[in-house]
């Protein structure tokens, strides 16, 4: 940004003098803590910078009506896409303290959020110019960005007290975590069953294996035709209703594989159901089962600024007994060193989860399944170029050509192939992508084969 973005005291002498952004507070230039507070935002004015297309009005509309995002009006103007995590624990800048450019206290919202609608007037009133957009800029800077779906923005939130220094705010990493230790989570509700030998699996067993063929091409899942995916979440206190926040891949009886970033942070996943199909009902004929988390055991590569090593271990308070709806997946063994774009070209691998299935909207109650296309690592790097706090490298796998893909909620869950031969494995684990089902940006995968020593290691 720097030289190229008009300063703010230009932005608050021709917008603030038509709309007050939440209050006339102190200038951001005396608190030296958000001066120097890193952004990844990158923006680059043009000539088309000020004008749009649309009118202010169907911008407007588009916000709040939630058709539009943040992140796609910005993108129009110069400001380069951001990558999200997908999963719908990815919220924890929605309604984080901050300070606002003009200085006042506020918290980060989305644009529709009713806190945010000055901004939303202002640019019903003037359009999206240069000096709105550069302020938007700065109100989307850490502690609020990228969440889930969209960008949030720093808000003036007039419940909140005036502070005449800036609040605290929690940076993510910028080095890798070491990588000579674990980093376990504990949260143990059930103690281990005295006599686990009554939920040993059958001897018949095997991975990858379910008793129903899947249905080729389709949308929703048939019951029990994905018997290794689970959903991890919490139970709402006052509903009892299980909460989607992640998927994730049976691996044994007490192992279950997700993503990292799943267990970020405070309010992750405390309870895994396995074996459900319609989250919604128990009258689905479906046999499900909750179990506490024992402990999460993040990569201990995992680096949530760059996304690398975007893998986590979920170990159960007590076994599951293996049924119809409960079985395990095969570990990738026989895709390790392969040229997964070339094996997976036909059929195409499935991806499935309970995410939601589409910008912004909400986890499904349905297991759904979606056959992806693979890209090769060179179509994923060149499309992700522009984001340049990720590097697409050998351990991260791309699908999706932008009429099928994950999205917020499906973060973890597992994409399958039995194109080798032997049951399904799980070849990748849904990491992060720019929106859903966008064309020219893929999904990302973490590859599992690239881990097996580790996963392994913790399994049993």
């Amino acid at each position: 940004m720097g030289k190229d973005c008009l300063v703010l005291s230009l932005l608050l002498t021709q917008v603030g003098a038509q709309i007050n952004f939440g209050g006339g507070g102190r200038r951001p230039s005396s608190s030296p803590a958000q001066s120097s507070r890193p952004t990844s935002i990158e923006f680059t004015p043009s000539s088309s910078s000020s004008s749009s297309s649309s009118s202010p009005k169907d911008v407007v509309s588009g916000l709040q009506s939630q058709r539009e995002t943040l992140a796609s009006v910005l993108r129009t103007r110069g400001v380069k896409p951001q990558v999200g995590v997908r999963g719908s624990v990815g919220t924890r800048r929605v309604g984080e303290r901050c300070g606002t450019p003009q200085g006042s206290q506020g918290t980060c919202q989305y644009i529709f959020a009713s806190q945010c609608r000055p901004i939303l007037t202002a640019i019903l009133t003037q359009g999206v110019t240069t000096q709105i957009l550069d302020y938007l800029v700065k109100a989307i800077r850490a502690p609020c960005g990228f969440a889930s779906f969209d960008f949030t923005l720093c808000c003036q939130d007039s419940n909140l007290p005036p502070a005449t220094t800036q609040p605290p705010t929690t940076q993510p990493p910028t080095t890798p975590k070491p990588t000579t230790t674990q980093r376990p989570t504990t949260q143990v509700t059930t103690q281990r069953p005295t006599n686990p030998t009554t939920t040993q699996a059958p001897l018949t067993d095997t991975c990858g294996t379910k008793s129903r063929q899947k249905i080729v091409g389709g949308v929703e899942a048939r019951q029990g035709d994905w018997p290794w995916a689970v959903t991890l979440g919490f139970k709402r206190s006052f509903t009892n209703r299980f909460q989607v926040q992640c998927g994730g891949t049976l691996l044994d009886q007490t192992t279950v594989l997700t993503a990292a970033h799943c267990f970020d942070g405070s309010g992750g996943p405390t309870l895994v159901r396995l074996g459900d199909h319609d989250i919604s009902t128990t009258s689905d004929g479906a046999q499900h089962v909750d179990i506490n988390i024992l402990r999460s055991i993040q990569h201990p590569g995992w680096d949530s600024n760059s996304l690398e090593n975007d893998l986590c271990i979920v170990k159960l308070s007590r076994p599951v007994q293996y049924s119809r709806d409960i079985r395990r997946a095969c570990l990738p063994t026989r895709y390790q060193g392969a040229n997964l774009p070339s094996v997976l070209a036909s059929p195409q691998p499935i991806v499935v989860g309970w995410g939601s299935t589409s910008v912004g909207g909400g986890p499904t109650n349905i297991l759904r399944q979606a056959g992806v296309q693979v890209v090769t690592q060179q179509q994923c790097a060149q499309a992700y170029r522009q984001v340049s706090r990720v590097t697409i490298g050998a351990s991260k796998l791309c699908a999706g050509e932008g009429t099928r893909d994950t999205c917020n909620g499906d973060s973890g869950g597992g994409l399958f192939s039995s194109n080798l031969g032997g049951g399904f494995a799980v070849v990748g684990v849904t990491s992060f992508g720019v929106e859903c089902a966008r064309p020219d940006f893929p999904g990302v995968y973490t590859r599992v084969d690239q881990y097996l020593p580790w996963v392994q290691a913790n399994m049993g």
